[in-house]
């Protein structure tokens, strides 16, 4: 949880509705509360601890190591003090036809009240496609999501750029998935930009790739949608308000 990017938002909350906050483990240890104060003023989505920070619900558990439902306990607590509505999370590596049940096992494992605040992302196919060996995702197929999702209840957060890099990776037609993805009703939406024929998730910001943004926004329907634009963390947000300003523009034509 970077200060400097709070402090930026001070100055410019005009131009987003919400921020979707990235929440790992031990973050809610190193909150000070000023920090605190200042994300409290904005409207508030989660996004639990991913396999960046070894979040992986397929995985055979270690008890040697941090379990998975551990992991999640600050998204939780963020969730609660921040009230959030939503935690989005990602599902595990795919490692046999049993994978997408243990996602499935895991997600019911959890309270009710916690359940009901999750909202399963679509991933790509494969988790890196530069990597020597390609590690595929578990959910990441129309099929496998609203498997998920009859399974557990659970809301949907459709990406559109893991959903064009799943349907490259499986030699399909990106707009054709997408639109199988739209006809589960997603609670919210993450957007970037990105070529229609590579399989990799390039978060570039929006008029840089061909993605077809104008079609992408206007199929949200004025739903919570996040701008993953930049890999990197942005030092003052700049480039993040003008791909708002674009985005705006580009729901309104």
């Amino acid at each position: 949880m970077a200060e400097h990017i709070f402090q930026a938002l001070d100055k410019n909350n005009n131009y987003f509705n919400y921020i979707e906050l990235y929440v790992q483990p031990g973050d809610i240890d190193n909150l000070t509360p000023n920090l605190a104060k200042r994300i409290a003023r904005n409207e508030i989505i989660i996004h639990a601890p991913h396999m960046g920070n070894n979040f992986d619900p397929s995985a055979p558990c270690d008890p040697e190591k941090q379990s998975n439902h551990d992991k999640l306990k600050d998204a939780f607590i963020a969730a609660e003090l921040f009230k959030s509505k939503q935690i989005v999370l990602h599902g595990g590596i795919y490692y046999g036809a049993d994978s997408l049940s243990k996602n499935i096992d895991f997600i019911n494992e959890l309270p009710e009240q916690q359940k009901k605040l999750i909202a399963i992302e679509n991933l790509p196919y494969f988790s890196d496609s530069d990597s020597v060996i390609k590690r595929r995702y578990a959910i990441s197929s129309p099929e496998e999501v609203e498997k998920v999702i009859n399974a557990t209840g659970v809301q949907l957060c459709l990406d559109f750029s893991h959903a064009v890099c799943t349907a490259i990776s499986s030699g399909l037609d990106p707009i054709e998935q997408i639109d199988k993805y739209l006809k589960l009703e997603p609670d919210m939406f993450h957007i970037c930009d990105g070529l229609m024929n590579v399989d990799k998730d390039l978060h570039l910001h929006l008029g840089v790739g061909d993605f077809p943004l104008k079609d992408f926004l206007k199929a949200t329907h004025g739903k919570p949608v996040s701008l993953e634009t930049g890999k990197s963390r942005p030092r003052d947000c700049y480039a993040q308000i003008q791909d708002a300003k674009k985005a705006r523009t580009l729901y309104n034509l």
